[in-house]
């Protein structure tokens, strides 16, 4: 079952009049069926077909496959590159492992580039992402989810952000500022650690970026509010022109513009 389940994601399954060509209606049924077998078994050896074909049956898988930790990312990288159908079932997974506690807890390094993966899917399906961070409690992306929510002419992409939104908001309240901030700077880490950032106007913004992100915490900590909320807003200021310099995409500079400021008024 294992072995047919990554045959079907990758489509190297043997053909037969039991199992319909992809897209028919039953061959969506017997995949949830295939995956459902596989599941059963609880064995890790399924992990590649649940992530390719699997996690688009379900919560559930989503859920099990992020549970693997680390060894879930290069699956779910596979599934993102070769399976366009598949990628709103990855952002959601990948919602699940940055959440995950416990031993199979993500590294920090890890777990940044998942964030990155995450923020940067959110013009292309923000759906998905609205339903990710919901499922990740993803409250750092409030006010890139409010945004979508606020221009976007789709209802349902406007209903679904909105929902998020809201959801998180409340979530968002019962946090401290410093484990909000601390969260800011974990997005921040991941987009300026990607491919592009290390030379050029981008690398310097994120030079000054992160510079200005432990100045602030260390004012945090110390419980120096006013000197805190200097930098805050020096952070918000700059990440607003690094937008329109373009050396911060328009979900980057929001991100850190309105949580700098959301945490400067809440210290």
């Amino acid at each position: 079952m294992i072995a047919l389940l990554e045959q079907e994601a990758t489509g190297q399954a043997p053909v037969s009049a039991d199992t319909a060509a992809d897209g028919d209606e039953t061959y969506g049924e017997y995949v949830i069926d295939l995956t459902s077998g596989v599941m059963r078994l609880q064995d890790p050896a399924a992990l590649r077909g649940l992530a390719l074909l699997g996690i688009q049956t379900g919560r559930d898988v989503q859920q099990y496959v992020a549970s693997f930790g680390a060894r879930s990312l290069p699956v779910l990288a596979e599934a993102w590159r070769l399976k366009a159908d598949a990628r709103p079932s990855v952002i959601t997974t990948w919602a699940f492992s940055a959440a995950l506690t416990g031993p199979n807890a993500l590294s920090k390094e890890d777990r940044q580039q998942v964030l990155a993966s995450i923020l940067s899917a959110s013009d292309t399906y923000p759906i998905a992402v609205a339903s990710a961070a919901r499922s990740g409690s993803l409250v750092i992306l409030i006010p890139v989810l409010a945004n979508i929510a606020a221009h976007t002419t789709d209802e349902v992409i406007s209903s679904r952000a909105e929902k998020a939104v809201t959801i998180l908001s409340t979530q968002r309240a019962g946090m401290s500022p410093l484990a909000l901030f601390d969260e800011t700077a974990q997005w921040v880490a991941g987009f300026c650690g990607g491919p592009g950032s290390a030379t050029g106007i981008r690398n310097g913004t994120c030079v000054s970026l992160r510079n200005r992100l432990d100045n602030a915490r260390e004012h945090i900590i110390a419980g120096r509010v006013g000197p805190a909320v200097n930098v805050l807003t020096a952070i918000e200021r700059e990440a607003t022109d690094a937008r329109l310099k373009g050396a911060l995409t328009a979900a980057e500079s929001l991100l850190i513009a309105d949580n700098a400021r959301y945490v400067a008024s809440r210290l």
